[in-house]
C-alpha cells in the first residue's frame, strides 16, 4: 500500500489543547484499509519522514503532525503538504535503533521487561533514543533505558527514567 496526496496543513483545537493535522482525501480512505491503529510511515513534502499511526474520527481519516517536524518543514496552518503513506512492516511500528538493539541484545533480562511492554511503550522508549542524531546521545540514553528497566522490573516510571538518564550522562562524561 502506497498512497499520495496533497492537502493544506489544519490546525486541530481539543478539549486537551491544539495540534496540527493532515486530513486523508475521502477517496483515499479505503486503500487505509479498516484496521484501527494502522502504523504507517509518512513522508512530508519528499524530505521528513514519520512513523505514526493513521487516526480516525468517524469515517474521517488524519495523520497528527508533531510540532519538531512541522518546524523542520517551516509549515504554517493552511499550507499545502506533499504526504506520501506507506504501510509500517517493521517490527515496532518504527525503526529501532541500533544502539538500543544492541543494548537490549547484551542484557537479557533487560529485553525480556522490553518485550513484556506494551507496543505503545516499546514506541515511547524507541524514540527517545530514535530522536537523537549523536551518537553518543543514544547510546547514552539506551543504557539509560536499559538499567531502569532493570531497576524497576520492567515498569515504567517516566520521572525516575529521566533520573537515571541524567545520572547515565554524568557516569559517562
Amino acid at each position: 500500500m502506497k498512497i499520495e496526496f496533497s492537502v493544506p496543513l489544519e490546525k486541530h483545537d481539543s478539549s486537551l489543547g491544539w495540534y496540527y493535522i493532515v486530513y486523508v482525501p475521502k477517496n483515499l480512505i479505503k486503500e487505509l484499509g479498516k484496521e484501527k491503529n494502522l502504523r504507517v510511515k509518512v513522508t512530508y513534502n519528499n524530505r521528513e519522514i514519520s512513523h505514526v499511526s493513521v487516526k480516525s474520527k468517524g469515517d474521517v481519516r488524519f495523520l497528527v503532525m508533531n510540532s519538531q517536524l512541522r518546524k523542520a518543514l517551516k509549515l504554517v496552518e493552511g499550507e499545502l503538504v506533499q504526504v506520501k503513506v506507506e504501510l509500517e512492516t517493521g517490527k515496532y511500528g518504527m525503526p529501532m535503533p541500533e544502539e538500543l538493539a544492541l543494548m537490549l541484545e547484551q542484557d537479557e533480562q533487560a529485553d525480556v521487561h522490553f518485550h513484556n511492554l506494551t507496543p505503545g511503550k516499546q514506541r515511547s522508549l524507541i524514540f527517545i533514543v530514535h530522536k537523537l542524531k549523536n551518537v553518543d546521545s543514544r547510546i547514552k540514553k539506551a543504557l539509560g533505558i536499559v538499567e531502569h528497566l532493570n531497576e524497576f522490573n520492567g515498569e515504567l516510571d517516566y520521572r525516575a527514567l529521566n533520573e537515571k538518564i541524567k545520572e547515565v550522562n554524568q557516569r559517562t562524561m
